[in-house]
């Protein structure tokens, strides 16, 4: 039952008008790299179909003119905007179709999840980093004051030379499949600025707010004013020595440390110390595998070793 919830909440948030106006300017650009710029957004429109098959000939499509990483990123913001369209009728419908990303780029059209994972992607093949978010938005279906349990959208962080940006294709959709109702590309949630992106969208982990404040989620959920007057504060907390602890744990180890940083980050979310103590109990399945691999020489001296490093393993699931 849990687990429903959560993957319902999950889900939830999707394409909404913008209510702020986010100003993302991701930094100076001269005349002549403006006018690029442009260029490859314009061109980012339209790929024939082709081309746009998979994440790798997309991705190939997409940024073979491009003159920075800037630009890549750009240009699969702007396709993902004009061409997957935001799955209304499975949302409002409680259903959640498939998110992977052949299947997305098949039906052209996704809820959050779907959108977050092509872009990261379509980031993937052209070597750029680029981490899914998932929080709490307030976008369709939120009515102030409302408290939230359990996770509702999903969003991306792309690096580019050394600095982590904020970016939300979901929300920059131009249409729905429940309407004929279509809107320009937004361009208020393309590396928006992290105070303002706050707004609207809160990670379920602190470090991926990007300032050196974070806000509570309860400051979240009082409103925009608690959060402006939260974020004028000059804080200390670094955000990025955060981000390269969890980051550079392997694989097993991340998803542990980021399911406890979300239970302690919102105790209402339940949900969280189930899947704290499904990624431990893989994680303890894992090392029983090891013992398979032991040699005769140095049974002695491993196998006590893996055996309490299992149990406890095992113990805390």
């Amino acid at each position: 039952m849990v687990k429903l919830v959560a993957m319902r909440w999950f889900f939830m948030i999707g394409w909404v008008l913008s209510i702020h106006n986010i100003c993302a300017q991701p930094w100076e650009l001269n005349g002549e790299e403006l006018r690029h710029y442009n260029k490859i957004s314009q061109e980012a429109r339209h790929v024939p179909d082709n081309f746009s098959r998979t994440p790798y000939h997309l991705s190939k499509q997409l940024t073979k003119g491009a003159n920075s990483d800037l630009e890549k990123v750009r240009a699969i913001y702007i396709w993902l905007a004009n061409n997957i369209t935001y799955d209304m009728q499975s949302f409002r419908a409680g259903n959640f179709p498939d998110p992977h990303t052949r299947q997305v780029l098949k039906k052209r059209e996704a809820l959050c999840e779907g959108y977050a994972r092509l872009f990261r992607a379509l980031c993937s093949e052209t070597s750029i980093r680029c981490e899914i978010i998932r929080g709490y938005s307030k976008g369709y279906g939120y009515e102030k004051g409302s408290q939230f349990e359990v996770s509702n959208h999903a969003w991306n962080a792309v690096k580019l030379a050394g600095t982590w940006y904020l970016v939300d294709a979901t929300w920059a959709a131009t249409s729905l499949n429940t309407t004929k109702i279509t809107r320009p590309v937004s361009n208020d949630y393309f590396f928006a600025p992290p105070k303002e992106f706050l707004i609207t969208h809160l990670p379920e982990i602190s470090a991926w707010q990007l300032v050196d404040n974070p806000i509570s989620l309860a400051i979240f959920e009082e409103g925009e004013e608690a959060i402006r007057s939260k974020t004028r504060v000059p804080g200390k907390y670094q955000f990025e020595d955060s981000l390269s602890v969890l980051l550079g744990l392997d694989a097993s180890l991340r998803k542990i440390e980021y399911q406890r940083r979300v239970s302690l980050f919102n105790p209402r979310n339940t949900g969280s110390n189930y899947y704290l103590g499904v990624e431990y109990l893989y994680r303890g399945l894992d090392s029983l595998e090891l013992l398979k691999q032991v040699e005769d020489r140095d049974i002695a001296i491993k196998i006590p070793q893996l055996e309490i490093r299992i149990f406890n393993l095992l113990n805390e699931a």
